[in-house]
C-alpha cells in the first residue's frame, strides 16, 4: 500500500523520485518516533489529558508538515498542507 502512495506521488511530481524501500522506510521512522513519543513522554510530562492531547497532536502535525515538505518537489505546496 505504502510502495503504490509514493509511486503515485511520484509519477504525479508531488514528490522528487526517490528508491521507495528509502521512502517508506523514513515514513515508518516518522510513525515509530511519533507513537514512542505518545506512551514514552506522558509518564514524564505534567500535563492534564486534554492538555497532553493538544501537545501531541501539535507534535505530530509540525513533525508530519517537516517531513512531506522535505518530500515535495514543490517547496511552497508542502508548506500549504
Amino acid at each position: 500500500m505504502l510502495s503504490q502512495l509514493f509511486t503515485e506521488a511520484i509519477e504525479k511530481g508531488m514528490i522528487a523520485k526517490q528508491p521507495i524501500e528509502q521512502l517508506i522506510s523514513s515514513y515508518f521512522c516518522i510513525l515509530d518516533g511519533n507513537v514512542f513519543h505518545l506512551f514514552f513522554y506522558k509518564e514524564h510530562q505534567k500535563l492534564d489529558n486534554e492538555a497532553h492531547e493538544a501537545h501531541n497532536q501539535e507534535r505530530m502535525m509540525n513533525s508530519w508538515k517537516i517531513y512531506w515538505q522535505g518530500l515535495c518537489v514543490d517547496k511552497e505546496a508542502g508548506l500549504r498542507l
